[in-house]
């Protein structure tokens, strides 16, 4: 809403980022769910949005959906929000270095984000990362 409200455009890279997070929170709610929240979040004025977001308040449990861990027979490939941040970045062939200060993370932290996304996905490379998370968005 706040996009819509101040005509600011989203910009290829933000897109880039933030269609795989929507993908993946949509996937872990139920479609009303999912309406509801977005709903809520889309009645929020600004002062509301960032009180909410800069809060430390707890979620309840019992509305809050849990990721399901993947089991052995389900196929690899499910990146948590950061992991497929971190392979949007890569997709645009940033460093370790670029990537970790584009996200305020440690190198430390984008190097464990890649092993885990070269594991999830079966890959062996950066290079296949990026080729597969441009085929895929």
């Amino acid at each position: 809403m706040l996009r819509a409200d101040t005509g600011v455009a989203w910009l290829p890279e933000d897109r880039l980022l933030h269609e795989p997070l929507l993908v993946t929170t949509r996937s872990q709610l139920d479609n009303a769910a999912f309406e509801a929240a977005f709903a809520e979040g889309k009645a929020m004025n600004l002062a509301d949005a960032v009180k909410y977001t800069l809060s430390e308040e707890e979620t309840d449990p019992a509305t809050t959906a849990v990721p399901k861990e993947p089991s052995a027979s389900e196929p690899i490939g499910m990146l948590t929000g950061r992991e497929q941040e971190v392979a949007a970045l890569m997709a645009k062939e940033l460093t370790n270095r670029q990537v970790a200060s584009y996200l305020t993370l440690s190198e430390h932290t984008v190097a464990t984000h890649i092993r885990n996304i070269l594991k999830k996905l079966g890959l062996h490379s950066r290079t296949q990362i990026a080729a597969y998370f441009r085929e895929q968005h």
